[in-house]
């Protein structure tokens, strides 16, 4: 009643919801709060097992698994096991972006790899677009590639696209797993 802007009016409908600390009595507390146990079934926690994943069959499922993979991750490695074909190594995943020397030394104990026959693209007759989505072959090499079949026609084996100047040891060996000429 002594709030300045406080009518005696107003003091009058609000009184009855005031409670003043020398107008409430002092209650104990009750616990309402019963630790019976309440039917409850409590599985105790188990450690999941390690599980191995082969890196050519699994699906985004089996990659989260492996401790350090989640969705972004297994949905990388899928993704660029479909580009290049298949994996022929499991090194290869250290060529996914994101996968760093330490997370694969972590997830390395937990991965195999069976089927080393990659999908295989035949330089005879592949076109252009196609043979520039492999992520080893730019477009500069796949033009270069098509052209020199264009010119000196069809290969006879993978060994001839050494002929090609921009095809270095190193391309070679990380392209020709990939290559067919049948």
């Amino acid at each position: 009643s002594k709030i300045y802007g406080i009518t005696d009016t107003l003091y009058q409908m609000l009184f009855s919801y005031i409670l003043l600390p020398e107008k409430t009595e002092k209650e104990p507390f009750q616990n309402t709060y019963t630790n019976k146990s309440v039917n409850r079934n409590f599985e105790p926690f188990t450690k999941k097992e390690d599980v191995i994943v082969d890196i050519n069959l699994a699906d985004t499922t089996e990659f989260k698994s492996i401790k350090g993979i989640g969705s972004a991750f297994s949905k990388r490695i899928v993704k660029y096991r479909e580009s290049l074909g298949g994996f022929i190594s499991i090194e290869q995943l250290k060529e996914v972006y994101g996968i760093n020397n330490e997370l694969f030394n972590n997830i390395k104990p937990f991965i195999k790899i069976s089927n080393k026959n990659p999908n295989l693209i035949n330089i005879n007759n592949v076109d252009l677009e196609s043979l520039k989505k492999h992520p080893y072959i730019d477009w500069n090499l796949a033009k270069t590639i098509v052209a020199y079949r264009n010119s000196h026609g069809n290969y006879k084996d993978v060994d001839d696209i050494k002929q090609i100047h921009l095809v270095t040891d190193e391309i070679y060996t990380k392209i020709a797993p990939y290559l067919t000429v049948k």
